[in-house]
């Protein structure tokens, strides 16, 4: 799949309100209406454009903690290391998991209303799943910087 510049300009302005209009589009690309319509649509079919969400404040609602939880995986459990993954990503409490490489298996992002809440998911969630072998949480104290926008340059 080929994305050129006009896409790129359209992926970056989606990616900062994607509920600019096809209209505020065209005024700021230049391009047609229809032709913006097309390369959104094709874009979304191949795969590029994923989904259109609403970005919360976590604040604003009460999540006021956010956490990276560092987990040890453990190969005698009977699952394999994906299948302990999911079943963290399955856990409402938690934004992402990624399976990482070094000193520790896995990794999950968690945000709750206070280190109380996010000690029950710890300990009451997390380490209970099978196939989890030991925990490290680090709760941040300051997020400099926060982003879903993906650089095209």
């Amino acid at each position: 799949m080929r994305i050129d510049e006009k896409d790129k300009q359209l992926l970056s302005l989606l990616q900062k309100n994607c509920k600019l209009s096809l209209r505020e589009l065209s005024q700021i690309t230049e391009m047609r209406e229809t032709t913006i319509f097309t390369r959104i649509k094709r874009l979304e079919k191949e795969g590029v454009i994923k989904e259109y969400r609403a970005i919360l404040d976590p604040k604003a609602i009460g999540k006021n903690v956010l956490a990276f939880i560092l987990i040890k995986y453990d190969p005698s459990s009977g699952f394999t290391q994906r299948e302990v993954a999911e079943k963290i990503a399955n856990l409402p409490e938690i934004q992402e998991v990624h399976i990482i490489a070094g000193d520790w298996d896995i990794i999950a992002k968690v945000r709750e209303k206070d280190v109380e809440s996010l000690g029950k998911v710890v300990l009451d969630k997390i380490r209970e799943i099978k196939g989890v072998k030991e925990t490290v949480s680090l709760i941040v104290f300051e997020s400099i910087k926060e982003t879903t926008f993906i650089n095209l340059e």
